[in-house]
């Protein structure tokens, strides 16, 4: 029984486990009032993401939409007479029970790609997401820091990862917030929904295991620094025609770094247009990546039609 055996297992009993639990839904960062009514509301210990990052639900949306899914994805190459399973699941569960202000998710990760650069992109991370968010009248800021253990198999390398991301967020005076909350712009029968956010990220890693990884013969340790902007958009309210299950997500991940590798500043451009159902935690999603990955430094190409799952 093979890693990706042991993880689709996991994946139900998660499942199953959060099934049982209804989901909080809140604003806190432009209504802190609604999160106070809500603290005797339940929320789902288990959780799956497709980024720890994303375990908390640090923007306490009542769209999980907005968050990065899980997806699993199979194509089927007659000619060469393969089949490749695409897999990015993150499963975690909180410890303790839910806060508004702090909350930690230990995880276990899988990524499994095919890529166009240099080999597949095969790797299983433990870890711990501990998240803290804080909302002032005219300012909000969360903050997650991720400790992970990185094992990449088709180089052969590991890594000890320690990751800081903010999201600020300034509130202006209409009590809209300039990152991470939906804006509305009214249209002629309904609405368009626009979510930019903006991600800072720290980095300080060190090579346990170089592996055959190019980037990591020097050994050592390296640092970065770094930001990740998206812009989410999907259409709303309009009478005669049901839009509300499709939504259009793209933006740039960049990171500079350097210290004891082979200097790299690794940038990706993401972007999805997916359609979820809102009584199912599953979508389907077309999904677009490329440059290069900032864990395993190889280079992605990849468009996939991907089956998505959020709880």
């Amino acid at each position: 029984m093979n890693v990706f055996h042991l993880i689709s297992i996991g994946v139900l009993a998660a499942s199953g486990l959060a099934g049982r639990a209804e989901a909080l839904a809140i604003n806190a960062a432009v209504a802190p009032d609604a999160a106070n009514e809500a603290k005797t509301a339940i929320e789902p210990r288990w959780r799956i993401r497709g980024a720890a990052s994303d375990l908390p639900n640090v923007a306490a949306r009542s769209d999980l939409s907005g968050l990065e899914p899980a997806t699993l994805s199979f194509a089927r190459d007659d000619i060469a007479g393969t089949d490749t399973a695409h897999l990015n699941l993150v499963v975690g569960m909180r410890l303790g029970p839910s806060s508004r202000v702090w909350e930690a998710y230990p995880f276990v990760s899988y990524q499994r790609k095919e890529t166009t650069g240099t080999g597949d992109i095969d790797t299983f991370t433990p870890g711990m997401v501990i998240a803290y968010r804080k909302f002032e009248e005219h300012l909000a800021v969360r903050i997650r820091g991720e400790f992970s253990y990185v094992i990449d198999s088709e180089q052969s390398s590991e890594q000890v990862k320690a990751r800081v991301y903010i999201e600020p967020g300034v509130i202006l005076g209409d009590r809209h917030a300039l990152f991470g909350q939906v804006w509305h712009v009214p249209l002629e029968g309904g609405r368009l929904d626009i979510l930019p956010e903006l991600t800072i990220i720290g980095d300080l890693s060190d090579v346990r295991d170089p592996g055959s990884n190019p980037a990591f013969q020097g050994g050592g340790s390296y640092r970065g620094i770094g930001a990740d902007f998206s812009m989410r958009l999907a259409l709303g309210g309009f009478r005669n025609l049901d839009l509300s299950g499709w939504s259009l997500v793209a933006g740039r991940r960049q990171m500079w770094f350097s210290g004891d590798i082979v200097p790299d500043d690794p940038g990706r451009t993401h972007a999805s247009l997916e359609y979820s159902w809102d009584a199912a935690p599953v979508g389907i999603a077309l999904t677009y990546s490329k440059g290069r990955n900032d864990d395993t430094f190889q280079a992605e190409d990849t468009l996939s039609l991907d089956l998505t799952w959020r709880r």
